[in-house]
C-alpha cells in the first residue's frame, strides 16, 4: 500500500505541477495582451484638456498679475501710461508720444523728475511686454512638448 500511495501521491503532483504552469502561462499571455491595450491606449490619447486648461489660466493669471502690478507702479498723476481695461497689455504707443505731454507740448515743458518717471515706465511696459511674450511662448512650447510625448 505504501508503493500505491508514493504512485498516487507523485501522480497528484505531476498534474498539479501542468495546472500550475498552464494557469502562469494564461496569465503571462494576459499580461502581454494587457500591456499591448496600455499602449495602444496611451498612443491613441488626446492630451490631457484638462492640464492644457490649467496651464491657459495660470498663462492668463499671469498676464492680470503682471497688468496689476503695472497698473500699481504708474503714476496717477500721468493718465496717457495707463493701461487700458481688458487690454493684454500697455497702450501701445510710441516713445514721441510719450515725450510728448498730452497737450501735444515739446519735452522741454516736462520736468527732468516725470521725463525720467515716463523713460522708466516705457522701459517697465516694454519688459512686461516682452515677458508676456515669453510666457506665451513656454506654453505653446510645453503644450507641443506634451503632444509629441503622449
Amino acid at each position: 500500500m505504501g508503493r500505491i500511495t508514493h504512485e498516487l501521491v507523485s501522480i497528484g503532483a505531476q498534474c498539479k505541477g501542468e495546472r500550475h504552469e498552464q494557469t502562469i502561462g494564461r496569465q503571462r499571455e494576459a499580461l502581454n495582451e494587457l500591456r499591448a491595450r496600455i499602449k495602444s491606449l496611451e498612443q491613441l490619447r488626446p492630451v490631457n484638456p484638462s492640464y492644457e486648461k490649467v496651464l491657459q489660466q495660470v498663462v492668463l493669471l499671469k498676464r492680470e498679475l503682471a497688468e496689476l502690478r503695472a497698473r500699481q507702479a504708474l503714476p496717477t498723476d500721468i493718465p496717457y501710461l495707463t493701461t487700458t481695461p481688458g487690454s493684454n497689455s500697455f497702450n501701445q504707443q510710441s516713445t514721441t508720444t510719450f515725450r510728448q505731454s498730452p497737450s501735444g507740448t515739446n519735452t522741454s515743458d516736462i520736468t527732468p523728475e516725470a521725463q525720467k518717471i515716463i523713460e522708466e515706465r516705457t522701459a517697465h511696459a516694454e519688459t512686461m511686454n516682452t515677458l508676456q511674450s515669453c510666457d506665451e511662448l513656454v506654453s505653446c512650447f510645453l503644450r507641443k512638448n506634451m503632444r509629441k510625448n503622449s
